[in-house]
C-alpha cells in the first residue's frame, strides 16, 4: 500500500509543479489586464478583451483545482484546531485517519454528485461565455470534477500512511514549525553578524570591550567644533546594531 501511496505523490508533486507555473502566467496575465485597461485610454485602443479578462480567472480556477491535492500532501490546509498540535503522532495519524474517511473523501464525493448534471448539461451544449469574445465555460467546469478526483486521490495516499504510522509500518514525519522555516530562510546580512557576534548577550562581554568586562566600546566623541577625541568615553553596546558614531573635523 505505501508504493500506491509513493506512486500518488509523485504525481501530486508533478501537479504542484504544473500549477507553479500556471500561477506565474496567471500573474502576467493579470498585469497585462491592467495595463491594457489603463494605457489603452491613453493611446485610444483597447488593448484587452473578455479574453485575456476570463483567462485570468481560469487560471487561477485550474491552480486551486491542481494544487488542492498538492497542499493537501504537505498539510497546508487551514486547521481550525486548538487540540491537534499537542498530540502525539500516533494520535495525530488517527485524527488525520478519521477525518480524511468522514470528512474529505464524504466531501470529494458531494461536490462531484452535486457538479456532475451541471457539467454534463454544460457539455452538451457546448456552453460558452456569455460575454462577447469570451471563453467556453464547459473546459473549465470539468476542472471541478477533475480536481475534486486529483483531491481525494492524496487523500487516498494521506490515509494509507496515516495507518502505516498507526500500524508501525511508517515513521511519523518530522514536523518543523512554520516560524523555524521562516527562519531558516532569512539571510542575514554579514555587517549584522558581525554585530552579533560581537555583543553576544549570551557571553556577557563583547569582543571589544575595555577590559571591564561591561560589555561598552571606546568610541570618539566630539564636542560643538573641538575635534579633540577621548577614547575613554563610553556608549553601552546593544545586541541589535551599533550605534551610529559621527566624527566630524572643522
Amino acid at each position: 500500500m505505501l508504493t500506491v501511496s509513493r506512486g500518488i505523490d509523485f504525481f501530486t508533486e508533478i501537479l504542484g509543479n504544473i500549477a507553479l507555473w500556471i500561477v506565474a502566467v496567471t500573474v502576467l496575465v493579470g498585469a497585462w489586464n491592467t495595463f491594457g485597461r489603463f494605457f489603452g485610454r491613453f493611446v485610444g485602443t483597447n488593448l484587452t478583451s473578455n479574453l485575456f479578462i476570463e483567462l485570468q480567472w481560469y487560471l487561477f480556477s485550474i491552480t486551486y483545482f491542481l494544487a488542492a491535492g498538492y497542499v493537501l500532501k504537505y498539510n497546508g490546509h487551514v486547521r481550525v484546531d486548538v487540540l491537534y498540535d499537542g498530540f502525539s503522532p500516533k494520535r495525530k495519524a488517527w485524527v488525520n485517519l478519521l477525518g480524511t474517511t468522514f470528512l474529505l473523501f464524504p466531501f470529494c464525493a458531494l461536490i462531484t454528485f452535486f457538479a456532475w448534471g451541471w457539467l454534463v448539461q454544460s457539455w452538451s451544449i457546448l456552453e460558452g461565455s456569455p460575454d462577447p469574445s469570451g471563453l467556453p465555460r464547459y473546459p473549465i467546469k470539468t476542472m471541478v470534477v477533475i480536481g475534486m478526483a486529483f483531491l481525494a486521490m492524496q487523500g487516498l495516499s494521506e490515509w494509507i500512511k496515516s495507518l502505516a504510522i498507526i500500524t508501525g509500518h511508517l515513521e511519523p514525519p518530522k514536523e518543523v514549525k512554520v516560524v523555524e522555516e521562516v527562519a531558516a530562510a532569512i539571510v542575514v546580512p554579514s555587517i549584522v553578524q558581525e554585530v552579533l557576534a560581537k555583543a553576544d548577550p549570551l557571553s556577557g562581554t563583547d569582543a571589544s570591550s575595555n577590559g571591564n568586562g561591561d560589555g561598552a566600546t571606546a568610541v570618539p566623541e566630539t564636542n560643538g567644533n573641538n575635534a579633540e577625541v577621548h577614547a575613554t568615553d563610553t556608549i553601552p553596546v546593544t545586541s541589535t546594531a551599533p550605534d551610529a558614531v559621527t566624527k566630524e573635523g572643522n
